[in-house]
């Protein structure tokens, strides 16, 4: 479209993005994703959380991990809520709570705070990977003065924790021999 000097819209890009998801085609949607942002009109968060989450579905997190380091590179500015579906990608598969600290730590470089999801993940992450000790750091951390506090409660990362993992409410007595499922 651009070598022929057209500009597409966003609605234009979103539209053939949508269009590869329906098809099942996520490299397409993907590389579409990308596109639209060089093309100066970048699809809505809504959309680009979409394609990741069908990523994470697929069981492919270095497909996810690509996808927002191509969409970072191209100065798209992602929320909390698209972090949070590539880091749900990250502890449900053997990365688990390490490998979601550097996901946080990234997200703190491009100026997003982290919310009571993002701690509930990282929660459950570690209690995924067998870590009880980090987890519980995660989850005491939302209550304290420590640098992710982000505003949000215990109560609130409790509800997050409930929300992403079907009414784990007793993290601790539970533990990761129960085999945790996403909700």
């Amino acid at each position: 479209m651009e070598e022929a000097g057209f500009v597409a819209s966003q609605q234009a890009y979103e539209a053939i993005v949508k269009a590869f998801l329906v098809q099942g085609n996520l490299g397409q949607a993907s590389a579409w994703l990308a596109k639209a942002v060089q093309g100066g009109s970048p699809c809505g968060q809504e959309l680009v959380r979409e394609v990741l989450a069908g990523h994470v579905a697929a069981g492919d997190a270095a497909a996810t991990v690509r996808v927002v380091d191509d969409l970072e590179r191209r100065s798209q500015r992602l929320s909390a809520l698209t972090y949070n579906v590539a880091l749900r990608g990250l502890v449900r598969g053997a990365a688990g709570g390490a490998a979601g600290e550097r996901w946080l730590d990234r997200m703190a470089e491009r100026g997003v705070k982290p919310d009571a999801d993002t701690h509930a993940l990282l929660v459950l992450g570690s209690l995924r990977e067998g870590n009880v000790t980090r987890a519980e750091r995660w989850y005491d951390s939302v209550s304290g003065a420590g640098p992710w506090r982000g505003g949000s409660s215990r109560a609130d990362l409790r509800a997050a924790c409930a929300r992403s993992e079907s009414d784990w409410l007793d993290l601790w007595d539970r533990g990761v021999a129960n085999g945790m499922r996403e909700a």
